[in-house]
Formats: C-alpha cells, sequence, structure tokens
C-alpha cells in the first residue's frame, strides 16, 4: 500500500488543508504548518500509523426520546452497561446490535465488552427551556469593575448580589458577568488576570469570595483584625483609591484573610470532617487545592511536571496548610456562588455565565488531564481578519479532538459544561463554531500560518443537552463572524438561542441604520471584545489599532469616513425616529439603540451598564496583552451610585417596560 500524501493523511485526521477567508479567497495551509500540527496531535507525518479498523466506537451517541440501538464489536453476545448512577446491567447482542433500556437516563454511561469499552452519550433532543420564558432585559457588567464603599480591591459575590437586586428593582430579568472562575492573581508567575484564561473551567474564582460572607468571619479575629489593620494603614485606601484594579495587590490581601478564616474553620471538627468529606467527595477537588498549593510554593507546573507522585498528587513540596486553605476556599467559592444564584432568583432574576472556551497554558486542568485531552504543541487562535492583518493567538492549548474521543470519552468537556450549568440559569458558550472547528497555530509558528482542525460537535452537542437538562439551564451560543448556516441551523433545532451586536449591524443608511435583529436572539450593543458604544462613537477602537500598527493611515482614514457616515445615520434616525429628544451626547444614542432593540424580536436584550452614562474605555483590545491593560478597568461610578444615578435605572425600568 503506497503512503498517504500529507494531505490525504490530513483530511484523514480533520486537519483542514485549506479555509476560506472573510472575503471569500481560499487560503491554503502551508505543509509545515501541517507537519506541525499533526505533530501536535501525536502523529509523524513521516511515519503515521496505519488507519484504525474502528469496529467498535469509543463514543456513541444516541438521542431521546426514541434513540437507536448501540453498536456492539464483532462476536460479542453480551455487553455490560455501567450507568453513571444505578445497577450494572447485561444488554444482550442481536445482530450486533443492542437496544437500550428504556428507563435508562441520560448522561455519560460506560459499556464495556470484556476489556474494551464506549462511552455512551445518551442526551435529551434539545437543550433545557423554562417553560415560560417571555422577552427580557438583561443587564451587564464585568465583575472586576464593580465596585461598592467598602471592597476589597476586586468585585465579589456579595456585590453581585447586590446589583442583581437593584436591576430587578428596575424590571431587569437577567444579571450578566464575566466568567467567575479562578484566575492566577499571586505576585509571582504565573500572573494572568484575564477571565478567559483561567487556572480551571470546574471550578471557582476564590478572589470573587466575600471574606465577610464566610460563617467563620464572626468567630475569627485574626480575619477581623487583619481587615482593620488593611483599613488603618491605607492599603485599602490604596486598593480603592485607583480606577484601575490592583489584582495582586487584592489577592495578597484576599489571601491573608482567607488564610486566617481556613485555619478557624479546620480547626472545628465537625467543619474540618465537613471539608475533608466535601474534598474527597471528587478526586478533583483534593488534587486542585494539592496543584494551588504546590503552584504557590514551586512555580508554574511545566517546570515541575515531571515531579509527579503516582497518586497523581504533585510530586513537589507543598504546605499541607496551603492545600487546607485552598480546600477551605474552593468550598467557600462554591458556596458564595451557589447563594448568588439562589438570591438572584428570589428577586426573579437569572444568573447568566460565560464558559471560555480555553484556560491558561499553566492551568490545573491542562497539568491534571495533560496529554489525555490537550495538545499542549499548539495554541488556539483565529485568522487574519480586516481588524486583526495578523491573525490572533490566544495562547491556551486546545483540546485535541481524537484524544478526547478515545482516551477521555468526553469526559472533560462534560464535566466544564456540568459545573457551569449547575450555577447558570443561562449559559453563554464562548466561540460556539469551536464545537465545529477550531484554529490552531503550531508553536513556533506565526497566528497567520494557523490551521483549522475539525472536533466532534455531535457528540459535543449531546454533553451540553445532557448538563443542560441536568441543571436546568438554558444556553446561548456565541455564533458571531463568518458562521456557516448549518451551525445556526443546529442551533434552532437544540433550542439554543444565538446573539446579535448592535454595533455589527449598523448601516450608512439613515432611514434604515440598524439592519433587521434576528427574532429569538441576545442582543445588545457590544460585548467585552468589542469597544462600548462611546468608545465606538469617539473611534477609540480605530484610534488604538492605528498606535499598535494593526492598520495603515489610509486604512484608518477609511475606517473613520465610514464611522462618521454610520454615526450620521445613527444620531438622524434616533432623532427623528422619535427614540430620542436631541441625539449629540453618545449615551443618549445608545439609549435610542437599546429601545430600538427592545422593541425588535430578540428575545432578551443585554445592556451594557457602563453605556448609560457614556463611558469610553474598553475593558479588553482582543490580540492585545502588554500593550493594553486588559481586564483591570474599575468601573467610573461605584454600585452605590449606580444605584443613585438619575438617569440608569429609569432608562432601564422603561426598556422593560417594551420587553
Amino acid at each position: 500500500m503506497e503512503p498517504l500524501s500529507l494531505h490525504a493523511l490530513a483530511d484523514r485526521l480533520g486537519v483542514l488543508t485549506r479555509y476560506t477567508d472573510l472575503r471569500g479567497e481560499p487560503t491554503p495551509a502551508t505543509e509545515g504548518a501541517l507537519r506541525a500540527v499533526l505533530d501536535a496531535l501525536g502523529v509523524d507525518p513521516a511515519d503515521p500509523p496505519p488507519a484504525e479498523r474502528i469496529d467498535w466506537p469509543p463514543v456513541q451517541v444516541r438521542w431521546l426520546p426514541q434513540p437507536a440501538p448501540i453498536q456492539a464489536p464483532p462476536g460479542v453476545q453480551t455487553l455490560e452497561l455501567i450507568p453513571e448512577a444505578g445497577q450494572h446491567v447485561t444488554l444482550h447482542v442481536h445482530e450486533g446490535r443492542v437496544a437500550l433500556p428504556a428507563d435508562l437516563p441520560p448522561g455519560r454511561h460506560a459499556i464495556w465488552a470484556g476489556e474494551r469499552r464506549s462511552v455512551l452519550i445518551l442526551a435529551p433532543s434539545t437543550c433545557w427551556t423554562p417553560d415560560q420564558d417571555p422577552r427580557a432585559l438583561g443587564l451587564f457588567l464585568p465583575h472586576h469593575a464593580l465596585h461598592t464603599a467598602n471592597t476589597r480591591g476586586l468585585g465579589d459575590f456579595t456585590a453581585l448580589a447586590e446589583l442583581g437586586r437593584w436591576a430587578a428593582s428596575q424590571g431587569v430579568k437577567v444579571l450578566a458577568t464575566l466568567p467567575l472562575l479562578p484566575t492566577f492573581l499571586h505576585a509571582d508567575a504565573p500572573y494572568e488576570p484575564s477571565p478567559y484564561a483561567p487556572v480551571s473551567r470546574l471550578f471557582w474564582g476564590e478572589h470573587l469570595i466575600d471574606p465577610r460572607a464566610t460563617p467563620e468571619w464572626s468567630s475569627c479575629e485574626a480575619a477581623r483584625v487583619l481587615l482593620a489593620e488593611a483599613e488603618r494603614d491605607g492599603t485599602l485606601a490604596d486598593l480603592r483609591r485607583s480606577d484601575r484594579v490592583d489584582p495582586k495587590g487584592a489577592w495578597a490581601l484576599q489571601r491573608r484573610l482567607l488564610a486566617a478564616l481556613a485555619s478557624t474553620a479546620w480547626r472545628e471538627p465537625s467543619t474540618a470532617q465537613t471539608l475533608t468529606a466535601w474534598a474527597d467527595e471528587d478526586p478533583r477537588r483534593r488534587a486542585y487545592a494539592q496543584f494551588r498549593a504546590a503552584t504557590e510554593a514551586n512555580g508554574p507546573w511545566p517546570t515541575w511536571e515531571r515531579a509527579r507522585h503516582p497518586s497523581g498528587a504533585p510530586g513537589v513540596p507543598y504546605h499541607a496548610d496551603a492545600e487546607r486553605l485552598w480546600i477551605y476556599a474552593q468550598y467557600q467559592a462554591t458556596a458564595q456562588i451557589l447563594a448568588l444564584r439562589d438570591a438572584l432568583a428570589e428577586s426573579k432574576i437569572s444568573l447568566y455565565l460565560d464558559l471560555p472556551i480555553g484556560v491558561h497554558p499553566d492551568s490545573f486542568d491542562v497539568w491534571y488531564w495533560g496529554d489525555r485531552v490537550f495538545a499542549r504543541d499548539a495554541s488556539a487562535g483565529a485568522p487574519p481578519d480586516p481588524y486583526f492583518p495578523s491573525g490572533q493567538d490566544w495562547g491556551f492549548p486546545p483540546i485535541d479532538p481524537h484524544r478526547s474521543t478515545r482516551e477521555d470519552g468526553h469526559d472533560y468537556v462534560l464535566s466544564c459544561l456540568r459545573a457551569h450549568a449547575r450555577v447558570a440559569h443561562l449559559l453563554r458558550l464562548d466561540h460556539v463554531m469551536g464545537f465545529y472547528r477550531l484554529y490552531w497555530v503550531p508553536r513556533g509558528f506565526g497566528a497567520k500560518q494557523g490551521v483549522y482542525v475539525r472536533y466532534p460537535a455531535e457528540a459535543w452537542w449531546a454533553a451540553l443537552c445532557v448538563a443542560s437538562h441536568e441543571g436546568g439551564c438554558a444556553v446561548v451560543g456565541e455564533n458571531l463572524g463568518m458562521v456557516p448556516p448549518e451551525v445556526d441551523q443546529t442551533l434552532a433545532q437544540l433550542h439554543v438561542r444565538g446573539m446579535a451586536v448592535g454595533q455589527f449591524h449598523l448601516t450608512h443608511d439613515p432611514q434604515h441604520p440598524l439592519r433587521p435583529i434576528p427574532p429569538g436572539v441576545v442582543a445588545s450593543l457590544n460585548t467585552h471584545d468589542t469597544p462600548t458604544f462611546a468608545g465606538w462613537w469617539q473611534a477609540e477602537d480605530l484610534d488604538t489599532h492605528a498606535q499598535l500598527g494593526w492598520l495603515s493611515p489610509e486604512r484608518v482614514a477609511q475606517e473613520r469616513r465610514g464611522r462618521a457616515m454610520q454615526r450620521q445615520a445613527v444620531a438622524g434616525f434616533a432623532t427623528y425616529g422619535g427614540l430620542l429628544g436631541e441625539a449629540s451626547a453618545p449615551e443618549k444614542v445608545a439609549a435610542g439603540l437599546y429601545r430600538a432593540l427592545a422593541e425588535s424580536p430578540a428575545h432578551l436584550v443585554l445592556v451594557n451598564l457602563e453605556d448609560l452614562w457614556g463611558e469610553v474605555r474598553p475593558h479588553n483590545v482582543p490580540g492585545t496583552w502588554r500593550e493594553r491593560p486588559n481586564w483591570l478597568r474599575r468601573s467610573a461610578l461605584s454600585l452605590e451610585e449606580i444605584c443613585d444615578h438619575p438617569h440608569a435605572g429609569p432608562l432601564l425600568t422603561r426598556l422593560a417596560g417594551r420587553l
């Protein structure tokens, strides 16, 4: 048999040898990039393995309410079904097929034929949606931007609950924020404040804990003294003074408070027993605490990854007190995010969370699942486009679709979805196209030289439907940009709502400056990755891209002319369409456009709170890291000032009345 060509091998493994760019032009992958991506997949193009003869799929997907029979390997007469919960069942094979038990619940189940295993994902036919699901108004504010009069430098779960109660009083039904996941905030490397490069997608941010809301606060004199000293010596004043968050300084204080509280908790026998039982209930919890303690003591795990105990624990020294601290902190973070969800629900407001597409390369997830799930010799990104002509390298290792299927049975993917669906009422999937394909930038290559890799979409959608129903969580898919029609068709079929961003729907036509908003979507004027409305109005994003050298002077001038025409069209529409009085200030124009979104067929209108007072500065400039202080800007108004704002509350109430 003749050896496969490089392109034929790539095609066999789901590596695209070309893609169509935003201009509709085919862009071929270079041979070097193809070889590097295949190498990241564990395949040597010079000595590829023979094509697998798959007589029994490692993962089988079946859909309720009438699942098709599952496949059995040739020659096998019986299979052993091991459900996620319940008794083992012996299944009898008939002509190579097996009917599933009628009472088998949705989930990820194991099927064994002797020593061979296949994973069954049995899923509801759609994602969960509430019985009563009227159109609604939502409010968005990044948690790092939220601050109160008694802030300790970072937003927390208590402040989010307070914001939610105020929003509910204005008629808001949904509170949205950025991912609430743990991040690396200590002073030593790794340090990364981005909520989209978390330490894990299975756990919750310890930096968001409100120490004063823990059960130990009233009995922990050491913690109360620490906070009082921070007030007296000016530490808290320094953390509150700047318009930019100081994550390292805030975390240094937070960790000391948590250490004191953890010490108090572990000294109480019944609490210690509860914490131990909680950590042992899921081995990943104790492993996470050990990982955080080991990272604090030894730095990023790639420097000590080979020092690993046979049990799976870090094989490097770390303090037992630190492990106990991280167990306590994660227990409290879980308790407080559940309390946030319940507090919002009492106010009849839903918690809208965001699941990022990846994790930090030095994260717990990459350490724990390792090569069983992740391709560490590549990073995810995006191909060149008009605003990012050099492409984007997002820096996190992508999931290896073959290993995730063959070695993990998509356990990690389902675990991430379940963790979020148990907490959120509404879950946004970042970059939903990642269910189908993801742009890989192989190590040592530029972002322009990336290659698309296909993913097992049906299995991941099935996992999502399982998690959605288990948690009673509705789903939104971030389907912005170039999305093939079949993706939107799948979203509709599975009851996953799409998105529409007003900035991308603006035209130059004063009669119709806003292209029609599709029915049933989540509509907003912007996202965390775009300018605020005032920033767009003042072309702040064009200034930034010009300063970074991403756009030529000619291109900047062209974009400015187009932006001026859009501003004129929008202002005229807002004024003469009766949406506003005098449409001069950007916050007034934004208010008119939000009213237009409220009168569109959108299902949920998500208001960026900072648009209501004309904030210009963005929270994030995609494609930058050291060049811009992303994820650090504090809101210009405190929570108390927001609640007393003369226009924000009344405007929200008027918008809510139109939905």
